[in-house]
């Protein structure tokens, strides 16, 4: 349980360094732990999911980033509920995601919309 946020720590860095094969690297080790230690349906799976979604977006990846997102999103929502403040960031990843691939602003309203 205690090397999840280490290591989501490690590829979080490891992004913003640019190093994106150790990122790729941590973020699947604690995506695999999360999952091992508390199911499918945990916030740490969760946090690790956006974390590689950051890390496909870093890469022009949009699509392998949405799937990403939308798992996240699943799982907070069956954890938190419908509104619970904790969906507001991958609410506006989403927005984000769907505003550079689709070059629109109105898609994304709605997403934004559900982040309130």
């Amino acid at each position: 349980r205690f090397l999840i946020k280490p290591t989501l720590q490690a590829a979080k860095l490891a992004l913003l360094q640019g190093d994106f094969l150790v990122a790729q690297e941590e973020s699947a080790q604690a995506a695999d732990l999360a999952q091992r230690i508390f199911g499918d349906q945990s916030t740490a799976l969760s946090e690790a999911w956006l974390l590689q979604a950051d890390l496909q977006m870093a890469l022009g990846d949009y699509t392998g980033a949405e799937e990403l997102i939308r798992k996240a999103i699943d799982v907070q929502k069956k954890i938190f509920g419908q509104q619970h403040i904790s969906l507001a960031v991958p609410y506006t990843k989403m927005a984000n995601i769907v505003m550079v691939s689709h070059g629109t602003t109105s898609l994304p309203i709605e997403w934004m919309e559900q982040a309130k």
